[in-house]
């Protein structure tokens, strides 16, 4: 899709939302990814689906116009799908994804390893 963001599916049941390891540059590189992104789920039958965003290459960034940038797109991606899962590195990407999904106020689960994820958001 971009060089920061690709999809993947896994069965008919699962998207997987794939943030690669290249930095952006600036805050419209963060909209055109992730908006992208978004456009490209809302085509999708998510409410018979689960996705997982996998964040596990992402650089780290939490400055407050990163922050204010990806908020709404956050929302956009994770709308109306059945399940919600984040795949992340580090029990501090843990605790920072699960201050953002109660700020969203969107249920999602945080995982470590991309089998258990994708097993747990394709689950009926």
């Amino acid at each position: 899709m971009t060089p920061w963001v690709s999809l993947e599916t896994h069965g008919a049941r699962a998207v997987r939302v794939i943030r690669h390891d290249v930095p952006f540059d600036t805050l419209e590189d963060v909209v055109t990814a992730y908006g992208g992104a978004a456009d490209a789920l809302e085509r999708m039958d998510r409410a018979r689906m689960g996705a997982v965003v996998d964040l596990r290459s992402a650089p780290s960034r939490n400055d407050p116009a990163f922050e204010a940038t990806v908020a709404p797109l956050r929302k956009r991606l994770f709308t109306d799908f059945a399940r919600r899962a984040v795949l992340v590195r580090s029990a501090v990407g843990k605790l920072q994804v699960k201050r953002h999904a109660a700020q969203d106020g969107i249920d999602v689960e945080v995982f470590h390893d991309l089998d258990e994820a994708v097993a747990w958001i394709s689950t009926p």
